[in-house]
């Protein structure tokens, strides 16, 4: 078995310059060859701006994690690909399953892009806003992937993860799409809306109301499925679908004007079939036997800490509530 090494050839098609670690095509914690990928995990780096510092990190791991943590690192300097190596690299162990592959082996069917910057601030340079999409569509072009065959850590991991920070979903597919089309000679399709990319995601069909703006003035959302289906986005959060049982509860809470605030991701499989939504300023747990609960403040902080649903206290099974004595 062999690794990926279609980098020279990918990026040269794009007409984007790329550097090599030395030693890269010999780094790695087993083969990941071409036929195996089947998607691009998206991060940032949480260090300084400094890109020989970043690469050295992810070249020789932190924090007992053994590198390569990554196969590139995206410079902040120049916003260009470095190679750090070619083989299998710790940057993605998953809380969920995509494109098939099962929870928790996400490294050994994906490359990993680590973009320098803090994660602190709004720090990214101008070259990597341009370039970010550009090296992601080479990549999928060149092994032969779709222009959604990737996503962001967070949603990947999603209880513990914010990277990329200050990048929409929806800025990152609509530079993905230009390119990817851009590089492969086709024409580049019309642009959707946030909310309207994630219905076609999601399948929900025809929309039973047009977008219109939440009653706070912050937000945009959409009706799909008979009122079943809620899409919501805003300039600060990605866009995200509530329904079921969740939108049940939502609505009596008093939807985005709630404690909740917007939703952040989509209703999301956890064991004993029951699930979790992450909103602005808490979550939604839902199992069958309870129903949708919330979960937010310090309480769920040390939930997390007892290993939520997977620890000694289980599922959530009221709301928080007020205790006896008032305080």
């Amino acid at each position: 078995m062999a690794d990926y090494n279609g980098y020279q050839r990918a990026f040269d098609r794009a007409g984007i310059p790329v550097t090599f670690e030395p030693g890269y095509l010999n780094r790695g914690h087993g083969d990941i060859p071409a036929e195996k990928i089947r998607f691009i995990v998206l991060h940032h780096t949480a260090s300084s701006l400094n890109d020989q510092g970043a690469i050295n990190v992810v070249r020789d791991g932190t924090n007992g994690l053994q590198g390569p943590l990554s196969q590139i690192v995206l410079k902040h300097a120049d916003g260009l690909p470095h190679i750090i190596a070619a083989g299998v690299s710790w940057h993605a162990f998953g809380e969920i399953s995509f494109r098939g592959v099962p929870a928790g082996s996400g490294n050994y069917y994906s490359l990993g892009i680590e973009a320098v910057s803090t994660g602190l601030r709004d720090d990214w340079s101008k070259a990597q806003r341009e370039n970010y999409p550009k090296v992601v569509a080479a990549l999928l072009v060149d092994l032969g992937l779709d222009e959604k065959a990737w996503i962001f850590h967070r949603d990947f991991q999603p209880r513990s993860k914010i990277d990329p920070a200050f990048w929409t979903a929806k800025q990152m597919q609509d530079g993905i799409t230009y390119w990817y089309h851009k590089i492969k000679g086709g024409a580049v399709p019309a642009k959707k809306t946030a909310i309207e990319d994630l219905a076609d995601k999601l399948k929900l069909g025809t929309p039973v109301t047009p977008e219109r703006a939440c009653p706070d003035g912050a937000g945009k959302n959409r009706v799909y499925q008979d009122g079943k289906t809620i899409v919501y986005w805003t300039p600060q959060t990605p866009a995200a679908a509530i329904g079921g049982e969740n939108l049940k509860k939502y609505s009596q809470i008093g939807y985005e004007k709630s404690v909740l605030g917007y939703p952040i991701t989509n209703e999301i499989k956890i064991r004993d079939n029951g699930t979790y939504q992450r909103f602005q300023k808490g979550n939604m747990y839902y199992t069958p036997k309870y129903g949708s609960k919330l979960v937010y403040g310090s309480i769920f902080n040390k939930w997390g800490e007892l290993d939520y649903e997977k620890g000694p206290l289980g599922y959530p099974i009221t709301d928080e509530l007020t205790a006896s004595d008032g305080k």
